[in-house]
């Protein structure tokens, strides 16, 4: 049997999962409004830099000591060359064109691989950026910048000596409002009391920073009044869900996945986030129910808590306000989803992972009004029935559907071929039977193993775009028809336990 465990698009791994992930794309959709709205009035065009800013950076590129991709190499004292003196024209920085001050410093990496990639930065942050007295937006992230001992900097990460009043080093950055340190090497913090001097934050991103020791956060929270986006996936946070996550009132993204929070999810966040549209608290170790009050977030487009140990029933109670969801991933819990096949859902869902919830014995015939859905996995849910009628026309535009793991019954249904969006389609163990229908033309994935079809092929199972095909353990006759040589691009071909006669086609094996 060949089986791939494509991951769905509501969640990404690195960030963090491997995927085609729509959450990710979401995030960043939501961060990119969010940039407009803080840099729509400034260009680099007007005022020139302020020299002792340009100082700055330039002492921030002597802490420099790896720049593989030449991101920095327009970085150059003054020498008569108008462009290169002035700083607002360097790469990554972004400067107010009325008074001349750094506003943005962009150096963010691309790669989230920090040691092997050839663009990540290498060195220490500078205490020099804190002449940058109106920075608004810094991003390092994905950088090999944690210095020598892999601590976020003294002047950033650590005041000691804090007695309630900022700090002259510190208080050079309170304009900011975005930061993001995520991805840097082996980073971590164990103070993050100087955030609460952050007034204006509205974007926090400290994904993969090591966070364990940190004990100041409600601290720090309270300061936060404007905070909209947070991010602290991989940060290996640890405890029950702090209470202080329910004082972000304001928020409107939060992700807390892969850390190893355990325990019950709190009623705040029902209750107190109402703000909220997107909530990633995937790949943790919480336990119980997911709470009702999950249904006073109206506003809620993506929802992710997968990869928990939650157990206990959904109902359309949960539901019942949602009428913006458009992402959600319950898979890889142990919920129970009861919902009356009469239901029609508020939402109109584009990705949905119900994978190993149980959903079954009958086919959730409220699946049907999921007509705009474009990824869904309902596979390992229970299900012992037919696949209905209606499933073609309903999921015409979908791209991905799992359905493996279950007991399905009968044939396929004969329109199968309409889904003309539909790229990859897993069946495997389940008991369908019949002959395998014409087959929608953009398959380029095919899983139907371990199964009871009988009878040939389909013509049509050339189809162009196909790289992987596996019918495996099914009693499939006849030979292998000719048009599989056109699938140019297949790369997987199972056909073992099955009854094909053995003259394959010559070309099978050519280029």
């Amino acid at each position: 049997m060949m089986k791939r465990a494509p991951s769905p698009p509501v969640h990404d791994p690195t960030m963090r999962r491997p995927g085609p992930k729509l959450v990710q794309l979401l995030l960043a959709a939501a961060t990119c409004s969010f940039l407009l709205m803080t840099t729509h009035a400034d260009a680099n065009a007007g005022a020139t830099c302020v020299p002792h800013e340009r100082d700055a950076l330039l002492a921030f590129k002597r802490g420099i000591t790896r720049d593989p991709a030449g991101i920095l190499h327009l970085w150059r004292q003054p020498d008569g060359h108008s462009e290169l003196q002035d700083c607002c024209r360097w790469r990554g920085v972004r400067c107010s064109n009325r008074t001349g001050h750094v506003l943005e410093l962009r150096l963010g990496n691309p790669s989230y691989d920090t040691i092997y990639s050839d663009t990540a930065l290498v060195g220490q942050i500078s205490h020099s950026l804190l002449a940058l007295e109106h920075l608004q937006h810094l991003d390092l992230s994905n950088n090999n910048l944690s210095g020598s001992t892999g601590r976020i900097p003294e002047f950033l990460g650590s005041l000691r000596n804090f007695h309630g009043r900022v700090l002259p080093l510190f208080g050079n950055l309170t304009a900011l409002r975005y930061l993001d340190l995520s991805g840097m090497g082996a980073t971590y913090s164990t103070d993050v009391s100087w955030l609460a001097h952050l007034r204006f934050l509205q974007y926090l991103n400290l994904d993969l920073v090591n966070l364990n020791t940190v004990t100041d956060w409600p601290h720090v929270v309270s300061r936060l009044p404007s905070l909209r986006f947070l991010r602290l996936s991989g940060c290996s946070l640890t405890g029950t869900l702090p209470e202080w996550v329910g004082q972000l009132t304001s928020l409107v993204s939060l992700d807390l996945s892969r850390n190893s929070y355990a325990g019950p999810l709190a009623e705040f966040i029902g209750n107190n986030l109402t703000g909220l549209r997107i909530l990633d608290l995937s790949w943790n170790n919480f336990t119980g129910p997911l709470p009702e009050s999950i249904s006073y977030l109206g506003g809620l487009r993506t929802l992710d808590v997968s990869y928990n140990n939650l157990n206990g029933v959904i109902t359309e109670e949960h539901f019942r306000n949602l009428r913006s969801l458009q992402h959600i991933d319950l898979s890889s819990n142990s919920l129970n989803i009861e919902i009356s096949s009469k239901w029609q859902p508020p939402f109109r869902l584009r990705s949905a992972n119900f994978a190993t919830c149980g959903m079954g014995p009958l086919f959730p015939a409220w699946l049907q009004w999921l007509v705009d859905v474009d990824y869904l996995d309902i596979s390992s849910t229970g299900i012992n029935d037919k696949i209905p009628d209606w499933l073609p026309r309903a999921f015409s535009d979908a791209r991905y559907l799992s359905m493996s793991r279950n007991k399905l019954s009968g044939q396929l249904p004969a329109n199968v071929e309409i889904m003309s969006s539909l790229e990859e389609l897993d069946l495997n163990n389940n008991t369908l039977t019949g002959q395998l229908p014409k087959l929608p033309w953009n398959l380029t994935y095919l899983d139907i193993c371990i199964n009871s079809l009988s009878g040939s092929l389909p013509a049509n199972i050339g189809l162009p775009k196909l790289q992987v095909l596996s019918i495996a353990s099914n009693s499939i006759t006849g030979r292998l028809p000719r048009s599989i040589c056109k699938c140019k691009g297949l790369r997987t071909l199972v056909l073992a336990d099955n009854h094909f006669k053995e003259d394959y086609p010559i070309a099978l094996g050519t280029k």
